[in-house]
């Protein structure tokens, strides 16, 4: 009876010892299965990023191509166009834009500048400020400064920082290249592109520079890749430089 006994909890510890080694067992795989699901998830992340990054450098190929074309057709400036693109099984429209037709925040008169801050809490407070930098020859590197401004609203800036630059050197706008939005804001008025240039005082209006362009690229009506400025130069061949990239 005590031998049986014996027998009876020895095999109730093996079982016990079998249990325990099964349920590490089965801990341990299901940490690797886990890992396994994790670095495959990072791998398509990682995939997905470089196809995106890869389709996007195409993007701003063809637009330099479509840039230095325009270059040759003196009388077609790029005023926001769209164009459409397929790679890698990806339908993508890239927008191609004189940056002359954006106000420089480097060298654009105040009252114009001050047009699109107008809605800011202090719009007489950050010209002021512009005005030191300036006085100062500090320069703007990037329409993202503005960010850093003292009192600056961020909600407000960006319904507008989309009208700015930093590249195009210009005292005012190129009207052919500007976005009719922002036609419709510096002039308070509603209309055609031929009514709003009218509208618009002739000390504000400016060549293109026909070499700096900001190109953006949509997907499905969303924003795909970031936002970038490239300066193009032009003649036999024609090469890209890329000065700025926003996301």
């Amino acid at each position: 009876m005590e031998l049986s006994r014996k027998t009876q909890r020895q095999a109730g510890f093996v079982l016990l010892v079998v249990l325990i080694g099964l349920s590490m067992l089965s801990l341990l795989l299901g940490a690797s299965m886990q890992t396994m699901v994790t670095h495959t998830k990072l791998a398509e992340i990682s995939f997905k990023r470089d196809r995106e990054a890869m389709l996007f450098d195409g993007i701003l190929e063809l637009a330099g191509m479509q840039a230095a074309l325009s270059l040759r057709q003196v009388s077609t400036p790029l005023a926001d166009q769209a164009f459409s693109f397929e790679g890698q099984s990806e339908s993508v429209t890239y927008h191609v834009q004189d940056v002359a037709g954006l106000v420089d925040l480097n060298t654009a008169p105040f009252e114009l500048i001050e047009k699109l801050l107008a809605d800011q809490r202090n719009p007489d407070q950050l010209i002021v400020t512009l005005a030191d930098l300036r006085q100062r020859r500090t320069r703007l590197s990037s329409v993202d400064d503005l960010q850093s401004l003292p009192g600056i609203d961020l909600r407000r800036l960006f319904e507008v920082d989309t009208f700015f630059t930093v590249f195009s050197g210009r005292r005012g706008i190129d009207p052919a290249s500007a976005p009719v939005a922002l036609l419709e804001r510096l002039t308070g008025q509603k209309g055609s592109r031929a009514k709003l240039t009218d509208a618009l005082p002739s000390a504000w209006i400016q060549p293109p520079t026909r070499r700096i362009f900001k190109v953006r690229a949509t997907k499905d009506g969303r924003s795909f890749g970031p936002e970038s400025t490239i300066l193009i130069t032009s003649g036999a061949t024609f090469n890209i430089r890329v000065l700025e990239t926003r996301r």
